[in-house]
């Protein structure tokens, strides 16, 4: 799956967002850039809609379904924070 966004997002660490899923794992990008989002986060695959979402404001909706070194469930935000992505949990 490949989708193009040519926008210039707030937290953009590359302007041409030519991302695609590659080998299951992983969103690379595929315009140059070197930027790369993990494609399975804590067990939760993460949608082309919120690999966009995230690129264009730095942040995603709430995604529910993670699952933790332990074993538990949780829910949380992606954000990115210096060109990485972290858990928001507010």
């Amino acid at each position: 799956m490949i989708f193009h966004n040519n926008k210039k997002g707030k937290m953009n660490p590359c302007y041409n967002n030519r991302m695609q899923y590659k080998k299951k794992t992983q969103w690379v990008n595929t315009g140059g850039c070197k930027f790369s989002i993990g494609g399975l986060i804590c067990k939760r695959v993460i949608s082309p809609a919120n690999v966009k979402m995230l690129l264009e404001t730095g942040q995603t909706a709430e995604i529910r379904g993670f699952t933790s070194k332990k074993g538990k469930p949780f829910d949380a935000v992606l954000k990115l924070e210096a060109g990485k992505g972290v858990f928001d949990f507010s």
